[in-house]
This record gives C-alpha cells, structure tokens and sequence, in this order.
C-alpha cells in the first residue's frame, strides 16, 4: 500500500520530497552513462551515490524511511538502483580479481586481508571475520560451507578459510566467468589447497542437502527465493548466514526480512558498528 505524501506532518514530508529529488539526478545521470564507455564516470556516480545513502542512514532517519519506502518513488525505481548497485560491486570485484591474477607470483601463501590490493575488500574480509568470530562458527565443528553469488573476488571464502577449521568450502555462483576467476585466484596464492572448490550453479538450483552453513551476501538478488530453496533441500539445524539491508540500503540491495519460509527460525542479527548498509541475519532451519 502506498503512503501519500499529504497525510504526513510537513517535516517528513519535506525530507521525502528532498530525497526523491536527489535521487532522481542520481538515476538521471547513470541513466545517461554508458556503463561500458564511460566506465570511470559510472564508478565514480555510484560511489557518491552510496555516500549519499550511508548519510541518510547515518542521521538515523528511520521515521522518513518509513514513508520513504511506500512511497510511489520507491516502489518504481528500487529495480533500477539495486541492478545498478549489483553491477557496480561485480565490476569493482573483477577489477580487484584481474589486478591479483596478474601478480599471482607475489601473492603466494597469501590468504589474509593483505592479499587483497584495495581497501574495500579488505575492510568485507574484516568484517566476515569478526562476525564469524562473534558467532562463534571458529569453534565448532562444521563439515561444509557454501557461500552464494561468491562472485569473482572470493572475499569471504577466503575470510572463513584463514579462521575456520571447515574442511569443505563450497562457492556457487551463477556467473561462470565469475567462477573461473576465483578459481583461479583461489590457485594462484596456493596449488595444493583442497578444502575450497567453486560449483557453477544458479542458487535457486543448487541442492543444499549437505551444507552445514549457507553464506547470502547482501548484493544476492531473489533473496527469499533462495531461502525458501534453502528451506527446501538443507537438513534440519543448518545455520544460514543472509545479509539484509537495513534503511535506506533496500534502496540498493534485495532483503530477506519479510515474507521468510515457516521452516527458519531467526537466532539473531549483527549490526556492525562502522555504517553499514546491511545486517546479517543468522537464521537456522527447523525440523517439519
């Protein structure tokens, strides 16, 4: 149902109004880009375009997101920002996995955040290890781990293999160019490891019947589809790790939090204390 604009008190209303404004350049001039040719400029948009979202999250503007979100604006141009937002991360993904590719040699024996050349991937290799941490998963004994849409830079597979004694850790991806390139990274830093293996796979396909633990990461698109594949083939008590946006991030990135399967029961979310666009939520699957 959608929120009209009038029926609020005038201090939302102007927030809203001034949001959608700002956000209809943005999409104007990505719309105007060509996302191949104008590659740089594309970048650049998108980034300042994500400063814009973190700001509104970080003033905590949670009442106007309310009205925000079921508004009209929201409604038709969520599509078109979180398919752009998707296409920026696995474009900054493949320009990180080509540069470590090239210097495979330099980078033998290297699996912790130093392998990585940039400092986002670093910072999402920090931050899966601190919440594995929290959760504990360093310390139990879990046989197999698949993380979805790894993508080509296999930031948090390789953050759960420095950590974790999991001896199977699985990466599906939908995308085989995707899967070639972590691969081969993943061959590069070291030619004799066998505990990770890549499997070119759609999510909403892939059999989840020996997973202990399944990874969403917050850019995976058809969120509950998943989950309810998931829900579908695990075996009772798999941990499933889905990462959702909180606020204004559902502008960018697909959530899971409503309409989720019967069969998972929520254990907890971690928010993190640096801004955010997402949470993770630690669902786990129950016996029907």
């Amino acid at each position: 149902m959608k929120t009209k604009l009038n029926v609020i008190d005038g201090k939302h209303y102007e927030a809203v109004l001034r949001i959608q404004k700002e956000l209809r350049i943005y999409k104007s001039k990505i719309e105007n880009t060509d996302l191949i040719v104008e590659r740089s400029r594309f970048m650049k948009l998108m980034e300042e375009l994500i400063a814009y979202i973190y700001g509104l999250i970080n003033k905590n503007n949670q009442e106007v997101f309310k009205y925000f979100k079921h508004s009209s604006f929201f409604q038709e141009n969520k599509v078109f920002f979180s398919r752009v937002n998707c296409y920026y991360a696995r474009v900054l993904e493949t320009i990180e996995a080509i540069d470590l590719i090239s210097q495979g040699n330099h980078k033998k024996n290297k699996f912790g955040k130093d392998l990585f050349i940039n400092e986002y991937p670093k910072i999402l290799f920090e931050k899966s290890t601190r919440e594995l941490k929290e959760l504990g998963i360093d310390k139990k004994q879990f046989q197999e781990f698949v993380i979805l849409e790894t993508g080509s830079l296999p930031v948090t597979i390789l953050a759960y293999f420095v950590a974790t004694k999991i001896p199977k850790i699985i990466g599906v991806d939908s995308n085989q160019e995707a899967i070639y390139m972590a691969g081969e990274i993943t061959r590069n830093m070291n030619k004799k490891e066998q505990r990770i293996s890549y499997s070119h796979f759609s999510p909403l396909d892939y059999n989840y019947s020996k997973a202990d633990i399944v990874y969403i990461p917050s850019y995976a698109r058809n969120k509950r589809k998943i989950l309810d594949r998931i829900a579908k083939t695990a075996k009772d008590g798999v941990m499933v790790l889905c990462r959702t946006p909180v606020q204004f991030g559902e502008l960018l990135l697909d959530s899971a939090e409503v309409g989720l399967n019967p069969r998972f029961f929520k254990e907890c979310e971690i928010k993190m204390q640096k801004p955010f666009l997402d949470k993770l939520l630690v669902l786990s699957t129950l016996d029907f």
